[in-house]
């Protein structure tokens, strides 16, 4: 397993730096690559490519915690998701899963992993 972090850097956003309040951390395996995003050490978004399933985004449950933090997880989400909108829109977009919210594709990607791993009937 590979991991690198990186603080993120502003480039749809129109400040000229987040001050290191920002980080990434991202970590390779043999079947996942995952981009985790952590505001004021806080993690609050990850995005997660499964290798021969797709990709999918979790927000965690501080990921609207400030306007500083929403404003990092919409910089994260335009690098490398491209879905932004509101915080009512990005409720409304993405799917509940206990506290977590999720893409919406992320269930079916979920259960063809688990096809694939034989663990589902």
């Amino acid at each position: 397993m590979k991991e690198l972090r990186y603080y993120l850097e502003p480039r749809y956003d129109g400040r000229k730096s987040f001050y290191h309040k920002a980080a990434v951390t991202e970590t390779d395996t043999e079947t996942c690559h995952t981009l985790t995003l952590w505001s004021y050490h806080t993690k609050v978004a990850a995005s997660i490519v499964i290798k021969n399933v797709g990709r999918t985004v979790i927000l965690y449950p501080k990921w609207d915690y400030s306007d500083t933090t929403l404003r990092h997880v919409k910089e994260f989400l335009s690098q490398n998701y491209g879905f932004v909108g509101t915080p009512k829109e990005m409720r409304k977009y993405y799917k509940s899963v206990g506290e977590l919210l999720v893409s919406p594709h992320a269930l079916d990607y979920i259960d063809k992993l688990l096809n694939e791993m034989g663990e589902v009937a």
